[in-house]
């Protein structure tokens, strides 16, 4: 059974920087405030393509300890933005995406997970892939200081509602595993209007919060990073395997038809390669983020 995991061990170490925040729900940042947060290692970039970090979170509106989780790692996020690219999966709401529960399906050994929860580069952490907000900071320090052998670039352009996508994928090293490339549209800015899907708070009563008398359900949060839909099949599109060599690439063309309920200024393409670890693509190597209708270099 899908939970709400509570971060109460989260709360008890930012609770007094948490009492002197100011919040505003309608910032990009869904509410970033400063606190005595240390900040993500800003290593340089390894030899060859840059690393960067893939978190993928999972939330929904009906779990009330997403406002303070997501708040969490969005801290970590602004203190290395180039290099942390979030996408959320949302449940059990209006901007589920089909995909949420096949992706939990396959990277879970009994097709449950608590939210909300995040992955971060499909990696473990002591054992768990799927963790809680207190693990954040150290597990994207982790895969931060990996090195990487690929690189990703984005390239896409809109005609009419008709988006044309881009991917390639180059290679520094060879790789002897099957690696796949995934591709999502991901959504900024959106604020819910009918009251039946504002987001849950559980910090309504807890004046230590920055959500503290904003509402349960909060009625101006803005959600970020929403995961529209994957344009791959939901764990990846193979990378043909004659390109995963020293100066190897491949490139794959993607149509897509937004939809109407898609503000197409606020959506961006995350595209990132992974590579299958007991037969299963679940071990993110690196990834790209880009605006709609604009190109990213590797």
């Amino acid at each position: 059974m899908k939970k709400n995991i509570l971060v109460l061990s989260c709360l008890a170490a930012f609770a007094i920087s948490c009492q002197k925040d100011e919040y505003s729900v309608n910032s990009n940042n869904s509410g970033v405030t400063s606190e005595n947060l240390a900040p993500v290692e800003n290593t340089a970039a390894h030899a060859g393509y840059t690393k960067r970090v893939l978190v993928e979170e999972f939330v929904g509106t009906s779990y009330g300890d997403v406002p303070e989780v997501t708040r969490i790692l969005n801290h970590i996020v602004a203190s290395n933005p180039a290099r942390i690219i979030v996408a959320s999966h949302h449940n059990n709401d209006i901007l589920e995406s089909p995909q949420t529960d096949l992706l939990v399906n396959a990277l879970t050994s009994n097709g449950n997970t608590a939210y909300p929860s995040s992955l971060v580069d499909r990696s473990t952490m002591n054992g768990f892939r799927f963790i809680g907000g207190s693990n954040y900071q150290s597990a994207i320090s982790q895969q931060l200081n990996q090195s990487t052998s690929c690189g990703v670039s984005i390239s896409s352009t809109i005609n009419s509602k008709t988006a044309t996508i881009d991917v390639y994928e180059g290679f520094t090293a060879k790789i002897n595993a099957t690696c796949f490339i995934n591709v999502y549209v991901v959504e900024d800015n959106i604020a819910l209007s009918n009251p039946s899907n504002y987001q849950a708070n559980n910090f309504n009563n807890n004046n230590k919060s920055p959500f503290y008398h904003k509402g349960n359900p909060m009625s101006e949060y803005v959600h970020q990073h929403v995961v529209r839909t994957c344009i791959t099949p939901s764990m990846g599109m193979q990378i043909k395997q004659g390109a995963l060599i020293s100066g190897g690439s491949d490139h794959q063309t993607f149509s897509y038809q937004l939809p109407e309920n898609i503000n197409k200024n606020n959506c961006s393409i995350i595209a990132f390669v992974s590579q299958s670890v007991n037969g299963m693509p679940d071990q993110v190597l690196n990834v790209q983020m880009t605006k709609l209708g604009t190109s990213g270099t590797w």
